[in-house]
């Protein structure tokens, strides 16, 4: 069995698409499930296979519990509060996103055998100048400089899987992801989304960071990574950086444009002020992915699955 929190998210819902070909029962675990998203991601049928339970991440009676009665082998923890909402209020981000880490650990180590895979992020890594520049690769265990709530959140969470697996023997793993991307993003960064949802309305959108180099990441890759990471051995590191394409807004607005030429896209000035090149060698190595999507073939992805949807709703 596998407990998956946040399950009803974009990413929790391709994670779940990949686990049912294992034909084993998935729990899903959210806030406010959002079933019209699973299902238009894994299929109309995809309730047959899954049990959707809402529930808060951040309260342990109700995490914890529904944990310890699962019995899962693998618990995938995708629930968090996500920028720009992570950014307005401490005591918020601190429960949502520490908070329900705090509670998967804790279940983990009264499970004993059970594997946990969570989603940590970048911004951990602070800003390119902390690390040689914009164009040096981070590693791994590169020091962390947060500059953001979200930032501060996440590595208290690396920190504290690598204090769970010494006190506890919980054994995690964690991965770093990107600027993710996709059909079915409603959350996170706006520009992740929006650019695309202007493309296919034909609104006009404005584009930040428009001085700045984006490492985008598909979301397909990132379910991929996550499923990967069940049965990933550990080999000495907690936390994997991984990696998309590396392209400049600017580059990546233009992309859109020749795939949706009627998109009207304002891109203002600025940098996003964080790291976006990252040393994933490992994360090649140890757990097998080497070949993440090109945004050529990402964007055209994406636009395509949106337009589809699009179409069948009317």
């Amino acid at each position: 069995m596998y407990f998956v929190t946040g399950g009803t998210g974009q990413i929790g819902a391709y994670v779940v698409r990949r686990l049912v070909d294992r034909r084993e029962k998935i729990v899903v675990f959210d806030l406010r499930a959002d079933v019209e998203l699973l299902k238009q991601i894994c299929g109309p049928h995809i309730l047959e296979h899954v049990e959707v339970i809402e529930g808060d991440a951040s309260m342990a009676s109700e995490l914890v519990g529904a944990i310890l009665k699962t019995k899962p082998k693998a618990i995938v923890h995708l629930a968090s509060a996500l920028p720009p909402i992570a950014e307005r209020d401490a005591h918020y981000s601190l429960a949502n996103v520490t908070g329900s880490m705090v509670n998967v650990l804790d279940a983990a180590s009264l499970l004993r055998d059970v594997k946990v895979v969570w989603s940590s992020a970048t911004s951990v890594f602070g800003r390119p100048e902390s690390h040689g520049g914009i164009d040096k690769l981070v590693g791994d265990t590169a020091a962390h400089y947060p500059t953001s709530l979200y930032g501060i959140t996440k590595s208290a969470c690396e920190r504290l899987a690598a204090l769970y697996r010494v006190r506890h023997g919980v054994n995690s793993v964690g991965f770093r992801f990107c600027q993710g991307y996709g059909p079915g993003k409603r959350r996170g960064r706006p520009y992740g989304y929006k650019l695309f949802e202007a493309a296919i309305t034909g609104e006009p959108c404005t584009v930040p960071y428009g001085d700045d180099i984006i490492n985008w990441q598909y979301v397909e890759d990132i379910a991929e990574i996550l499923v990967k990471g069940i049965t990933a051995p550990y080999l000495g590191i907690d936390v994997y950086n991984t990696t998309g394409e590396v392209t400049t807004m600017r580059s990546a607005v233009a992309l859109v444009k020749t795939l949706a030429p009627g998109l009207s896209a304002t891109l203002e000035k600025g940098t996003a002020e964080i790291v976006w090149r990252y040393d994933a060698s490992r994360l090649a190595s140890d757990v097998g992915f080497d070949n993440p999507t090109r945004i050529a073939d990402g964007f055209r992805m994406t636009l395509d699955t949106m337009r589809a949807w699009r179409n069948e709703a009317n």
